[in-house]
């Protein structure tokens, strides 16, 4: 598994995560890689989707912090059909 923290730019966050938690695996290794990798996350059962998000990554300035919200989407078996990592900007 790739790490993935907030010292990596969103580019390098996409491409660990896609590499660590490719599509056909049980949802779970989502979960434990996230744990695994000290991020935020929750799973939402019923939509089907694991959501995490990496606070203050690299790309950051004064007054913006940015975020990569990253979203595993699973199928009724559990196994992963999507990954989803995008930028997210919060003003201070």
């Amino acid at each position: 598994m790739k790490p993935i923290s907030k010292r990596n730019s969103l580019e390098e966050i996409d491409r660990n995560v896609r590499a660590s938690i490719p599509v056909g695996v049980d949802a779970r290794l989502a979960e434990a890689y996230f744990r695994a990798n000290r991020v935020e996350h929750s799973n939402a059962v019923r939509e089907r989707i694991v959501y995490g998000i990496v606070r203050g990554i690299r790309g950051s300035w004064l007054l913006v912090e940015v975020s990569a919200w990253i979203r595993i989407h699973y199928d009724p078996h559990s196994r992963v059909t999507r990954i989803d990592v995008s930028r997210v900007n919060t003003s201070f």
